[in-house]
């Protein structure tokens, strides 16, 4: 082998294990970690046998974040009997009459719970609302970002989405595919506002 060979050799291999320790640290979400109802018991997000774990950050006063509400009821509709485990967060201090008042007046299916210490926003990184967060079977974080592409930008939406990212992600999950994307940019508003 030239020189030259060798050294295109080594620069290949040390991507290659860059790029799978990169992989082999995507978070991964522990069993056990707990955060709250709205009447205060613990819930446990990861402690389910699921084949997948869809964490979806959401606030009142968000106009992206409400307009995203009936993709999320079509997502809990096909999803959760396949299989699927979503939650409906709410990060920050929200009270929990406001959180009610909210999900009800949006028509979100699912119970919602709370991250008033932001747990699960650590966990998974997010940072706007409305974001999704998808772990595997193994709990491993797969995808993080957009519900869909619906908004372009703030004050830009389209009628219609044309591309479901959070159901494009599941449904290759679901099928044994590869995840078509590990991220996409969200639209919407900031969480760190809510610290």
């Amino acid at each position: 082998m030239r020189s030259g060979e060798a050294a295109l050799l080594g620069v290949t291999l040390a991507c290659t294990l860059l790029a799978g320790t990169a992989w082999a640290q995507a978070p991964v979400a522990p069993r056990l970690l707990g955060v709250p109802d709205l009447d205060g018991r613990e819930v446990l997000p990861f402690d389910a046998d699921a084949r997948a774990y869809v964490v979806l950050f959401v606030r009142p006063g968000c106009p992206v974040s409400n307009r995203a509400a009936p993709e999320v009821a079509r997502l809990h509709e096909e999803f959760a009997r396949r299989g699927v485990a979503l939650y409906l967060v709410y990060p920050g201090s929200l009270q929990p009459d406001e959180i009610r008042q909210h999900a009800t007046e949006y028509g979100y299916p699912m119970a919602p719970i709370r991250d008033p210490s932001m747990r699960l926003v650590d966990l998974t990184g997010a940072t706007i609302t409305p974001e999704a967060a998808i772990f595997d079977a193994s709990r491993k974080l797969a995808y993080l970002g957009r519900i869909d592409d619906r908004y372009i930008d703030i004050g830009r939406a389209r009628r219609e989405p044309t591309t479901r990212d959070v159901h494009d992600v599941l449904s290759a999950m679901l099928e044994g595919r590869r995840v078509p994307y590990a991220s996409r940019e969200a639209v919407g508003c900031f969480i760190d506002d809510l610290r």
